[in-house]
C-alpha cells in the first residue's frame, strides 16, 4: 500500500512463469455536502436564523438577494451557517436563496429563507415587533417611506413607576420632534453616566429587541393620544428625552395631556418604545 496525490493506493501482485504483475487500484473520496433544513420561515422583522452544514470537504455561499447577509461566507468540513435578514416592510411574502458550493464545485445544495409580510392591515395597539403598535409614521415625519409602512411599537409595560432624568446642567441638544427619538437618547448616554430614565430604555432588552428608547415629546405625546389602545398606561406623568435648558426635561401627563418642563430631579414614569 501506497499514497499517491493524496489518495490511497493499493498495490497487488502476482508472479507466474518469471513475470511479476503488479495492479493498482486508487480509491478516491466523494465531496460530500448536506445542509438542513431546507427552509427557514422567518417573521417580518429583522432578525437572524440558522442552517447547520455536515461536509467532508471545503464550501462556500453566495446569496441571491440584498437584503440577506451570511456569515462565514465560506468554510470546511462542519459548520453553522447564520443568515442576517432585513426587515421586510411590505405586505408581501418574500424568498431568499443561500447556494452552497462544495469544492471543485459538486455538489451544490440550495436552501432558503421564506420571510412574512407585514400582517394587514396593523392596527394601533395590535401586538407586533415586541410591544404594542403606537404610531403609524405620516407623510412629514422623520421615518416616514411612501408605501412602506412605519411606526413606532410601545413596549407592553412601564420600565419604571418612578425614574429620575438626572444629568443636571448639561446641555445635549435633543430634539421634541417624531423621529428623533433614538438620537435624543443616544446623546444621553453618551454624555451622561448615570441610572436615569433614558439609561433605562437604552439598556432594555425585552422581547428579543435592544433597540428600545426614550421617546421624544412629540413621540411620547403620540402614546398619550393611542393610550386607550396601548394599555397599562398610568394616568401620571411620564419622561421625554427632550430636554428644556440645561436643567429641565420635557414631560407628558398621561391623565390631561399636558406637555411641560419639569427639574431633571423630579420622578416619572418610563415607557420606551422602538422604530419599525
Amino acid at each position: 500500500m501506497g499514497y499517491h496525490n493524496g489518495e490511497v493506493d493499493h498495490f497487488y501482485s502476482h508472479q507466474s512463469g518469471g513475470f511479476s504483475v503488479r495492479c493498482l487500484n486508487i480509491e478516491t473520496t466523494t465531496s460530500q455536502l448536506n445542509v438542513t433544513p431546507a427552509n427557514q420561515d422567518v417573521i417580518a422583522p429583522a432578525g437572524t436564523t440558522t442552517f447547520e452544514v455536515t461536509s467532508n470537504t471545503s464550501w462556500a455561499i453566495e446569496e441571491s438577494v440584498s437584503w440577506l447577509s451570511v456569515s462565514p461566507i465560506s468554510g470546511s468540513n462542519n459548520g453553522t451557517i447564520t443568515v442576517t435578514y432585513e426587515a421586510n416592510s411590505s405586505s408581501e411574502i418574500r424568498i431568499g436563496q443561500i447556494i452552497i458550493t462544495a469544492e471543485g464545485g459538486n455538489p451544490v445544495v440550495n436552501v432558503t429563507v421564506t420571510q412574512e409580510g407585514l400582517p394587514l392591515p396593523l392596527a394601533i395597539g395590535d401586538n407586533y415587533g415586541g410591544g404594542k403598535v403606537a404610531y403609524f409614521f405620516q407623510p412629514g415625519d422623520l421615518g416616514y417611506v411612501a408605501g412602506e409602512v412605519h411606526g413606532l411599537i410601545a413596549a407592553p409595560n412601564d420600565q419604571s413607576i418612578g425614574a429620575s432624568w438626572n444629568c443636571h446642567y448639561i446641555t445635549f441638544g435633543t430634539s421634541i420632534a417624531l423621529g428623533t427619538g433614538q438620537a435624543n437618547t443616544t446623546l444621553i448616554v453618551n454624555g451622561c453616566d448615570a441610572n436615569y430614565a433614558a439609561n433605562v430604555c437604552d439598556t432594555l432588552v425585552l422581547n428579543g429587541y435592544d433597540d428600545w428608547f426614550l421617546p421624544s415629546s412629540d413621540e411620547l405625546f403620540k402614546l398619550y393620544l393611542n393610550k386607550s389602545s396601548i394599555g397599562g398606561l398610568a394616568l401620571d406623568y411620564y419622561w421625554s428625552s427632550s430636554e428644556y435648558g440645561n436643567t429641565q426635561a420635557k414631560k407628558v401627563d398621561f391623565q390631561y395631556g399636558s406637555n411641560t418642563a419639569e427639574y431633571r430631579s423630579y420622578s416619572c414614569h418610563v415607557r420606551a418604545v422602538r422604530s419599525f
